[in-house]
């Protein structure tokens, strides 16, 4: 209750009463109610599934709404990571090309610094790119950067494996086979190596891909624990089939964020592209 309050910007009284009014409503209770915690009833887990789909659905409305334009026309060239092409930009370029039927669109995969300066070449119209917390985006020369979703890395084991203990330190990264994601975050693996580095630790990966699909099938195994970012695994720690260990000194945040050329005007299409974005990401932060 208190963690919906901060999220919601609410005090702990006023979430409560809007629950009671919910159950009421429904004439159903929802939770059942602890002296510490509360638990959600089979009624609240069916509403809650509910409630999901209704969120999604508005989400795929506004999307649509803002996505359609009678002046968003020609091809857009867009850049992107594999696990952001796979687990956030596929549901934007469906509603994105129904709603507009003369815009074409093509997605090019690559490596986070590979994709900066084929911005800078002219190569690409936008690309939807890590900017890490500590990164000035000015800095690159020919560029500007739209923040549009906040992210971080997450260690994450199988499921399967005996649970590891509530938190870990980095100087334990080695005591099970690590599995890398390679390429694509290079800022993050800059700090990685610096703080194993700095607690006198020697990490031999076991696996390593920028193939995130392949890294999760990997980790699932068993295989070993690794790093992903934070918006390619939510459904799997949702399913059970993997499990977020908690590391105390070490933290990877980031921005998931859209870059283009500061010295080329913005194109309609490009504008409302980006638009939907933006809006699709507000939507994925509020329903995850």
């Amino acid at each position: 209750m208190t963690a919906a309050a901060k999220a919601l910007h609410l005090t702990q009284p006023a979430v409560s009463q809007q629950i009671h009014s919910l159950e009421e409503e429904l004439d159903s209770k929802l939770f059942l109610r602890g002296p510490r915690k509360m638990s959600p009833l089979t009624q609240g887990r069916i509403f809650y599934r509910y409630a999901l789909q209704i969120l999604k659905l508005s989400q795929k409305a506004i999307l649509a709404v803002n996505a359609s334009h009678k002046n968003v026309l020609g091809t857009l060239r867009v850049g992107t990571l594999n696990s952001i092409g796979l687990h956030f930009i596929g549901p934007v370029f469906t509603i994105f090309l129904r709603t507009n039927p003369h815009v074409r669109l093509k997605l090019q995969y690559g490596s986070g610094e590979g994709l900066l300066n084929d911005i800078k070449k002219g190569d690409l119209d936008i690309a939807i790119a890590p900017l890490c917390e500590d990164h000035n985006p000015h800095l690159d020369k020919g560029l500007k950067a739209l923040a549009i979703r906040k992210d971080r890395m997450v260690l994450v084991e199988s499921a399967k494996a005996l649970p590891s203990r509530n938190g870990i330190s980095i100087e334990s990264l080695n005591e099970r086979p690590f599995v890398k994601i390679s390429d694509e975050y290079i800022h993050f693996n800059e700090k990685l190596d610096a703080a194993l580095k700095a607690h006198r630790v020697t990490v031999d990966p076991v696996f390593e891909s920028s193939n995130v699909g392949t890294l999760k099938r990997i980790i699932e195994t068993d295989i070993g624990w690794g790093f992903l970012p934070e918006h390619s695994i939510i459904k799997q720690i949702q399913a059970g089939r993997l499990r977020e260990v908690a590391v105390t000194d070490f933290s990877f945040n980031f921005n998931l964020a859209c870059f283009t050329r500061d010295d080329v005007d913005t194109s309609k299409t490009l504008e409302v592209f980006i638009k939907g974005i933006r809006e699709f990401a507000s939507e994925k932060d509020s329903t995850s």
